[in-house]
């Protein structure tokens, strides 16, 4: 657990770590509602504003109306809010005081959102959540170049969880919170056309992951070729089996109140086909804490006058990512599950979806954010 801390803790304090130099990232549009333009400092033509967008710094945000927009810039997030022109070198002049609140830590995620969202195409099954930012087109200029690239400044905001081999495992929501039986974590893993397979020999540990409370629990993992059975088994510190489960389908639910388990002991689970020397997942790891425990991480949020004066999408992205930074990762997949449910359209939510799923080793689900 400390590995993977560690590692989040570095994916989340990056944009923190550059190096002091002009720092050419756009602004970011977080939320906007009403009637919100953005006017280039060239004068080219107002362009509507949507969330998610990435603009050049340069210019101008213009609100009319009871239009507002949630605008983060020069690593600090603000509110406009009411009729008005908002010049962002003024709004957000370089080197202004930081804000001591979550705000910082929350705009970190959403960078990593962006420069990871700019590095995916449509041509290589994305979808087209953002555009190519090397065209000029839409508003970013070369403002962001492949963060995969590290020549150009940005390092590697996040790396490619297909070669991090970390073990990370996932922050996949409750199978039992949707009409398809999956919650829309997971679709079906007996249909091949949701990217995860039915193919190979691997089984992709989905769901739990990170800090539980003590409640019936569904494990969840992806279908191998040919296989019809599975192996689940919760193992404790020493890698010993404590429980073990044989099922028909590639989830099953444990209550863990039942295993005696100790609170903030590391436990882990797998998953394997019975008979078979090489349909055998990696392990993924999980602790025991308290709904009060979880209450508070998630209430890191509410420190931020951003968050107690936007909408249910702003803040439910910050205390999914409060969550997220306490290691509550199943409590946080399963509230960017919901939020996307209800907002498919917001294309900022999208990209913060996207780029959790990929953190956690999950392209499938990511993919599906995006597109």
């Amino acid at each position: 657990m400390k590995k993977h801390l560690f590692l989040l803790v570095c994916i989340a304090l990056f944009a923190g770590l550059l190096p002091a130099q002009k720092d050419d990232f756009p602004a970011v549009i977080i939320a906007s509602q009403g009637k919100v333009r953005y006017l280039p400092a060239d004068n080219s033509g107002e362009i509507k504003i949507t969330s998610g967008m990435a603009v050049k710094k340069t210019g101008t945000i213009k609100i009319t109306g009871g239009g507002s927009a949630v605008v983060f810039c020069n690593n600090r997030m603000q509110r406009l809010n009411g009729k008005g022109r908002y010049a962002l070198p003024e709004v957000f002049k370089p080197g202004g005081m930081a804000t001591l609140n979550f705000e910082p830590e929350f705009g970190k995620y959403v960078r990593a959102s962006i420069e990871f969202a700019a590095s995916k195409q449509a041509g290589d099954g994305w979808g087209t959540g953002v555009t190519d930012p090397k065209q000029a087109g839409d508003g970013w200029g070369s403002a962001v170049t492949d963060p995969k690239q590290a020549g150009d400044g940005w390092g590697s905001a996040i790396t490619d969880p297909k070669q991090a081999g970390d073990g990370w495992g996932s922050a996949v929501t409750d199978p039992k919170q949707a009409g398809d039986g999956w919650g829309n974590a997971v679709t079906d893993p007996k249909q091949a056309g949701d990217g995860w397979g039915g193919t190979g020999a691997n089984i992709v540990l989905i769901l739990p992951f990170g800090k539980l409370t003590p409640d019936v629990v569904t494990f969840a993992w992806s279908k191998p070729a040919g296989a019809n059975t599975y192996q689940l088994e919760i193992l404790d510190e020493n890698s010993k089996s404590m429980h073990s489960v044989t099922v028909a389908d590639t989830f099953a639910a444990v209550d863990l109140r039942k295993l005696n388990l100790t609170p903030n002991q590391v436990y882990s689970w797998k998953v394997s086909v019975p008979g078979s020397d090489k349909m055998i997942s990696s392990v993924r790891e999980f602790t025991l804490s308290t709904p009060d425990a979880q209450a508070a991480a998630m209430k890191r949020a509410a420190s931020s006058p951003v968050y107690r004066n936007s909408g249910p999408v702003v803040r439910g992205m910050m205390e999914a990512v409060a969550l997220e930074k306490g290691e509550w990762y199943t409590a946080a997949g399963l509230l960017y599950e919901t939020l996307l449910r209800q907002n498919r359209k917001d294309k900022m939510l999208r990209m913060m979806c996207a780029a959790f799923w990929m953190r956690y080793g999950l392209e499938p689900k990511a993919k599906a954010a995006m597109q």
